[in-house]
């Protein structure tokens, strides 16, 4: 994952709990189609939410931490999921 999206070996963390997040919300043969999030919570997880590791996003500087001929978003790649939030890591 890290390589195909060009980030440093630093986010092998990031990487790994992205997997182990996306495993646990994912459907499995030996559970019949059930998910390891279901096996222990009895909830069927909503996976909606589900975004590409290493996808670049954009997020918005408030008026008041820029100024008027700076760019009022700041480049992030998508990283993983900290208890149900998106996390990101600066792009630079």
């Amino acid at each position: 994952m890290l390589q195909s999206k060009g980030l440093s070996r630093n986010s092998w963390a990031e990487a790994i709990n992205f997997g182990n997040y996306i495993v646990n919300r994912t459907p499995t043969k030996v559970l019949k189609n059930i998910t390891l999030e279901e096996v222990w919570s009895s909830i069927k997880p909503d996976v909606s939410h589900f975004q590409v590791f290493g996808s670049e996003a954009l997020a918005h500087t408030p008026d008041e931490k820029h100024k008027d001929i700076e760019s009022k978003s700041e480049n992030f790649i998508f990283v993983g999921y900290y208890e149900y939030q998106r996390i990101y890591t600066s792009s630079t």
